[in-house]
C-alpha cells in the first residue's frame, strides 16, 4: 500500500510539474508565434498564397461562393479543404535546435507564403509554409516575425498540410461546365455536324419549346415533360479536369472529330458555349476490345476533349455528364415508356 501510495504521489508531482512547465512554455513560445489556426473562419475573407517560382493565387469571398485570381470560379472543395484545414491545424513543438538553421533556409528559398485577410482588407496573419518533417506528420511553419519554426498537424490526420496550400493555378480553378437553374435559362441549343438531323433547339417558357429538323414527322405529341425534365440539367455540370498547355494538346484537337456543341443562353447575360470533341481511343479507355453503339471506332466511349470558345479553356469532360444533355432532337417527340410492373415475389410456405 505504502509503494502504491509513493506512486501516486509521484505522479501528481510529475503532472503538476508538467502542467507548470506547459504554461511557462507559453511565455517561451507565444501565441503570436504558435498561431497557425484560425478559430473562426467566418472571419476570413481573402487568402492569397504564393511561391518564389511566380505561382500566385488569390482566392476572395463573393457572397456564398469564392472568385479565384478577380476572374474565375475558385474550386469549392478545394477552398472548403483548406478552410478546414486553417481551422484544425495547431502548432506541435517548435523545430528541434540542430535543424533550426537548415529549416530556416529551406523556408527563405522554398516555402510558400500564406496571408489572411479579414472582412476589411486587414491582414490577419502572414506565415510561410515549408515541407514535411522526416520523423513524424505534419509541415514546418513559421509565422512572419517570429524566431523559431514549428512542426504544424492537424489532430488525428494522418499526412502533412503543405499540399492544402500549393498555389497551382489549374488546382484551385472551379471545374464547372454549367450551372443555370431552369428558371433562368432562355434557350439551350444542341448542334451535331455530323448528323444535324438530331440537333434542335429549346426555348424556355411555359411549356417549353422545341425547335427540330423540318424533315421529322412525328404522329405522337410533344412531349412536355421530357421538356421541363431537360431544362433542369444544366446546373452542376463540371468537367474531370483542365488540359489547357498540355504538350498533347494541339495535335489532339487538330484531328479531333467535332462531337456536339451546346449552347446555353441565359435570361440574363452572356450565352455559354462548349464543344465537344470525340477522344482517340488509348489504354483508359474502356472499349477498347469491343465496340459500342453509337461511338464512332477508334474513339474513347466514356471520355470526351472539350473546348468553351469565350475562354479558350480545354477540357476533359466525362460521358456520364453529359450523356444527358447530348440528347436528340426527335426525343422531345416521343412518349414515355411505361412503367414496368414489379413482379410479385414468390412465396415460399413455411415447413411445420
Amino acid at each position: 500500500m505504502k509503494k502504491t501510495a509513493i506512486y501516486i504521489l509521484v505522479a501528481l508531482i510529475l503532472g503538476v510539474g508538467a502542467w507548470y512547465m506547459l504554461k511557462k512554455d507559453n511565455t517561451i513560445y507565444p501565441e503570436s508565434e504558435t498561431g497557425f489556426n484560425f478559430p473562426d473562419t467566418n472571419g476570413i475573407y481573402e487568402i492569397l498564397l504564393s511561391k518564389r517560382n511566380g505561382n500566385y493565387v488569390h482566392i476572395k469571398r463573393n457572397g456564398d461562393a469564392w472568385i479565384l485570381n478577380d476572374s474565375f470560379e475558385a474550386r469549392a472543395a478545394s477552398v472548403s479543404q483548406l478552410l478546414g484545414v486553417l481551422y484544425k491545424q495547431k502548432a506541435v513543438f517548435p523545430v528541434p535546435k540542430e535543424q533550426h538553421n537548415d529549416i530556416i533556409k529551406s523556408l527563405a528559398g522554398h516555402s510558400i507564403t500564406v496571408e489572411i485577410i479579414d472582412r476589411d482588407g486587414n491582414q490577419m496573419k502572414r506565415f510561410f509554409v515549408g515541407g514535411q518533417m522526416n520523423t513524424t506528420e505534419g509541415s514546418f511553419m513559421l509565422v512572419d516575425g517570429a524566431q523559431r519554426p514549428y512542426v504544424v498537424q492537424v489532430p488525428n490526420f494522418n499526412g502533412y498540410l503543405t499540399p492544402y496550400y500549393e498555389p497551382d493555378f489549374k488546382s484551385w480553378r472551379g471545374r464547372s461546365v454549367f450551372n443555370i437553374p431552369s428558371a433562368d435559362i432562355k434557350s439551350v441549343s444542341v448542334e451535331y455536324d455530323d448528323k444535324p438531323i438530331n440537333s434542335f433547339t429549346i426555348e424556355n417558357g411555359e411549356p417549353p419549346v422545341v425547335h427540330i429538323d423540318p424533315r421529322l414527322n412525328f404522329a405522337s405529341p410533344f412531349n412536355k415533360r421530357r421538356a421541363e425534365a431537360y431544362l433542369r440539367y444544366f446546373t452542376g455540370i463540371y468537367s474531370e479536369a483542365f488540359v489547357n498547355g498540355q504538350p498533347y494538346e494541339t495535335d489532339q484537337f487538330a484531328y479531333a472529330k467535332k462531337r456536339a456543341t451546346v449552347t446555353v443562353t441565359p435570361k440574363k447575360g452572356q450565352p455559354k458555349q462548349i464543344v465537344i470533341y470525340w477522344m482517340a481511343i488509348n489504354k483508359r479507355s474502356m472499349n477498347m476490345s469491343q465496340h459500342v453503339d453509337g461511338v464512332p471506332d477508334g474513339y474513347d466511349a466514356d471520355r470526351y476533349y472539350a473546348v468553351i470558345p469565350s475562354t479558350k479553356d480545354s477540357l476533359l469532360v466525362q460521358d456520364l455528364t453529359f450523356r444527358k444533355i447530348l440528347r436528340k432532337g426527335y426525343e422531345f417527340y416521343q412518349e414515355d415508356e411505361a412503367p414496368q410492373p414489379r413482379e410479385k415475389p414468390i412465396e415460399i410456405p413455411l415447413i411445420k
